[in-house]
């Protein structure tokens, strides 16, 4: 099925090593993916890493502000932190991909945790008197 991408997409960079490249070096959107849908996943996909790691380093930013007012040693601290996400990171990915192929969960599961991720900061708020 032939399917007619927004010339747009042909500049956003996928980095392979293939003969059908752009411009720019990259594989183009519209010889990399068989239909819109999935073109439109691998644009979300990018978009959301992008945001998640601008997220990150703003909450790294406001711990180390935080340890810096309370005098406090960062490299302690930053050793744990580390070692601890470290940890519970791989836990989860090894988890996820148990859970994931063992069950249909899908998009419920997404949904369940941005409700649980929801309902934390609401939570954070409402300790802090905003409500």
């Amino acid at each position: 099925m032939a399917t007619n991408y927004p010339t747009a997409l042909d500049d956003f960079p996928n980095p392979t090593g293939t003969t059908l490249l752009n411009a720019s070096g990259s594989l183009k959107h519209s010889t990399q993916h068989t239909n819109i849908n999935d073109a439109l996943e691998a644009i979300e996909a990018r978009v959301g890493i992008v945001s998640s790691s601008v997220a990150t380093s703003i909450d790294s930013l406001a711990v180390g502000l935080s340890f810096s007012v309370l005098h406090i040693a960062i490299w302690i601290p930053a050793l744990v932190i580390g070692i601890v996400a470290t940890i519970l990171t791989a836990g989860g990915l090894h988890l996820g991909c148990i859970v994931g192929a063992a069950s249909r969960l899908g998009k419920r599961a997404e949904i369940a945790g941005g409700l649980v991720l929801v309902a934390i900061g609401l939570n954070i708020l409402h300790e802090h008197g905003v409500f």
